[in-house]
């Protein structure tokens, strides 16, 4: 096991410009980049990591959400070896790793893809390392201990190659060659998103066990947020190459830091209700809502953003001054919640308000919103959450 650090990672890519793709259709004709209007010198960077800081306990499992291009697959290369960085260290233990090589760091690494040798069977896909390190021996009792921890029906799959097994048995193959190694950590990229929903839910349950029964350190990407609370003890949500919370589930849909995370966390995600303080109300959408006290205390006359949960919405039966109109456009069943998700429309503006599944709604009826100021999330003008 191993605590793992980043220090200041940086680490950036270079975008081609119009003249560098030119040059290279350039080259690809059998030209010169010579041959192009504008020579191929201009490059602009996109920042993959910006100056992150990531501390990771002794035995703790992280997960690590984000949009796609936000440098989550990228914190795990960094950390794997597979890619160095431009400024910033690597710590396992506090010691320094960042020059180390992938193969000197001790870390299993489990795929998307699965990456299994599609020829030889999944007992000589397990014991591939041990071959590759002269420890041949080693492999017979490594195998039969790791098929014991895998359980029942795992020893079934030994014997029969890759392309013999349906999706979610290649991934157990994969995990299976992570943990035979006996590693100081486990590094996960989105290993489920090729399952369907069943085979995912229950490998996401089977992968948890097994990280809780060897309390091992583990970092796992992924884009589906369900899978990202379940697998992790805390949460990093991130965009654009910083994390911008990290806390537990509870903590991250309760106290969201910042406006994206506000509208990340959660399906359906949070309202966003934009809006002017005045001397005892928030203006939104022309009508008088009460925020919290701390709100025209502290942002008189300035912009900010009501955030509430589309659970936390009070629909009244008749216009007030602190309710919002609104008009249904949409009716969907939660069947999971045993709710109704109503999208209504003020303006240009569409929100989502949750109602229980005994009350009955409408298209094209008109309905009156209350945000009730004990419920409300609200976030300055630079998306920082107020209170």
């Amino acid at each position: 096991m191993a605590s793992l650090s980043l220090e200041g990672a940086t680490k950036t890519y270079k975008r081609p410009t119009p003249s560098s793709w030119r040059n290279m259709f350039s080259r690809l004709r059998g030209g010169e980049a010579g041959d192009v209007a504008v020579a191929d010198t201009e490059e602009d960077l996109i920042y993959a990591l910006q100056d992150l800081d990531l501390q990771i306990d002794d035995g703790e499992s992280l997960s690590i959400l984000g949009p796609s291009g936000c440098g989550k697959t990228t914190v795990l290369r960094i950390l794997a070896g597979l890619e160095t960085l431009e400024s910033g260290k690597v710590l396992f233990d506090g010691e320094d790793v960042t020059t180390v090589s992938p193969q000197e760091r001790n870390v299993a690494m489990v795929f998307q893809d699965y990456a299994l040798y599609p020829h030889w069977e999944s007992e000589d896909n397990l014991g591939f390392f041990f071959q590759m390190h002269q420890r041949k021996h080693e492999i017979p009792e490594r195998v039969r201990i790791t098929a014991r921890v895998m359980g029942l029906g795992f020893e079934t799959l030994l014997s029969q190659k890759p392309p013999r097994l349906s999706g979610g048995q290649q991934q157990r193959v994969a995990i299976a060659r992570a943990i035979i190694r006996d590693p100081r950590t486990f590094l996960f990229d989105e290993p489920l998103s090729n399952l369907d929903a069943t085979v995912r839910a229950r490998t996401r349950v089977e992968i948890r066990r097994l990280i809780q029964r060897f309390g091992i350190t583990s970092v796992y990407v992924t884009h589906d947020q369900a899978e990202a609370f379940t697998m992790g003890d805390r949460v990093a949500v991130m965009d654009k190459g910083r994390i911008l919370q990290i806390d537990s589930r509870r903590q991250l849909i309760d106290r969201p830091l910042n406006r994206f995370v506000a509208d990340f966390i959660t399906v359906p995600p949070m309202n966003l209700l934009p809006g002017v303080v005045y001397r005892e109300y928030v203006d939104i959408h022309d009508r008088k809502v009460t925020p919290p006290a701390i709100v025209l205390q502290q942002y008189q006359t300035e912009r900010v953003t009501i955030g509430i949960r589309p659970a936390d919405v009070v629909l009244r039966p008749d216009s007030e001054e602190d309710t919002i109109p609104a008009k249904v456009e949409t009716v969907e069943p939660l069947m999971s919640e045993r709710a109704v998700l109503l999208t209504v429309r003020v303006g240009r503006y569409t929100y989502r308000v949750q109602r229980p599944h005994t009350e009955h709604h409408e298209a094209d009826t008109l309905v009156f919103m209350e945000i009730p100021p004990h419920n409300q999330h609200v976030f300055d003008s630079r998306g920082r959450r107020v209170n």
